[in-house]
């Protein structure tokens, strides 16, 4: 059976855990109109794969993902109904952070990121913007008080813009000891529904909220083929993993849906469908 690696890469709450989550409760619904269709689990814990789903179907966010390298195969068929055996691993998000602060990474977590295909999630929601003293200057004569000169403030790699850390990242990928090869790179703005209000394409909110990123993927320096999918996983606000905390307003709206496909929306330069195997059948090609 031929088998495909596929990465899931992105900064801590970038959405990974809640796709995969997602992906594993739709497919094994077996929906037909989908691009990869699920057969079984080839590798991987089930537990983990099975309580990640639960949590999803009963609208509640997902727990903090814990350090190490949960490692899912998953046999599926394509659209020729081909078999299909594609492997990702489930990283937690802090790895990807001490690889731009530390710029290392263990031997195990490079042998993933070898892979020729990524998928590459960033939250719409949680994109932390450049701070420019104009702003900051401009907001205080608003409100009729003035900007005065205090301590420098040291730089902090860990507080650095989402796209500063996200290109650092990716031009990693094209350094020593990774090969410079051609790869599939699927970003994914996660948490759609909260950037679709916005009436711009993918493509656009990309171009528009981190253009540093959108401009590095067009430089297409290794060969890269990349598209953007805007992917809502979710179909609006959980309740968070934290029960003493205030739940979700309409989150039991989510809950009274007749069919889980529902929840999701996926939108990409081909249209807008449920399917959330369709990032990932264009990454595998």
């Amino acid at each position: 059976m031929p088998e495909s690696a596929v990465t899931i890469i992105g900064l801590p709450g970038s959405g990974k855990t809640t796709y995969l989550a997602a992906l594993w409760a739709i497919l094994n619904e077996r929906p037909r109109d989908a691009a990869l269709r699920f057969r079984e689990l080839g590798a991987g814990d089930r537990s983990y794969l099975t309580e990640i789903a639960r949590r999803w179907r009963s609208a509640h966010e997902q727990e903090r993902t814990l350090p190490g390298i949960r490692v899912v195969t998953l046999h599926m068929s394509g659209p020729a109904d081909e078999p299909v055996s594609v492997t990702f691993p489930d990283l937690a998000g802090e790895t990807f952070v001490r690889m731009w602060v530390d710029r290392t990474c263990s031997k195990d977590v490079y042998g993933h990121l070898a892979s020729s295909g990524l998928l590459l999630f960033v939250n719409a929601d949680k994109i932390a913007q450049v701070a420019y003293i104009r702003d900051a200057a401009n907001l205080a004569r608003l409100v009729g008080e003035t900007l005065t000169a205090g301590e420098p403030v040291a730089w902090d790699a860990e507080t650095a813009p989402t796209q500063v850390q996200l290109v650092g990242l990716l031009d990693a990928l094209r350094s020593q000891p990774f090969e410079e090869k051609h790869r599939r790179v699927a970003i994914v703005v996660s948490a759609w529904d909260r950037a679709e209000e916005e009436g711009t394409s993918p493509e656009e909110f990309l171009a528009g909220r981190m253009p540093l990123l959108a401009q590095y993927m067009r430089q297409n320096l290794a060969g890269w083929d990349w598209r953007v999918y805007g992917v809502s996983a979710q179909g609006g606000e959980f309740d968070p993993a934290d029960d003493r905390k205030p739940r979700a307003p309409n989150v039991d709206r989510l809950r009274e849906l007749s069919t889980l496909a529902e929840r999701i929306k996926v939108v990409g330069s081909d249209g807008q469908s449920n399917d959330l195997t369709e990032p990932l059948a264009w990454v595998l090609g």
